[in-house]
């Protein structure tokens, strides 16, 4: 008769992308909390990947039509 499959140590992972932390003063993380509540996102963690990708667009220069890279 097989054994069952023997579980690895720890908590399972709850999501795939991997958990980063970070260190932000009390006014940087109540602005991130104004902009959950004032754009009704679900979470401190949705409205953060949200300013992050914000803002990395505006770092990425746009193309515009007919010019090729």
């Amino acid at each position: 008769m097989a054994q069952p499959k023997k579980r690895g140590r720890g908590r399972p992972a709850t999501g795939v992308d991997p958990a980063v932390a970070v260190r932000l003063p009390p006014d940087v993380l109540a602005a991130v909390d104004e902009v959950a509540k004032s754009q009704q996102v679900k979470s401190r963690s949705e409205a953060m990947r949200r300013l992050v990708e914000r803002g990395l667009a505006a770092l990425t220069p746009r193309r515009t039509k007919g010019t090729s890279a």
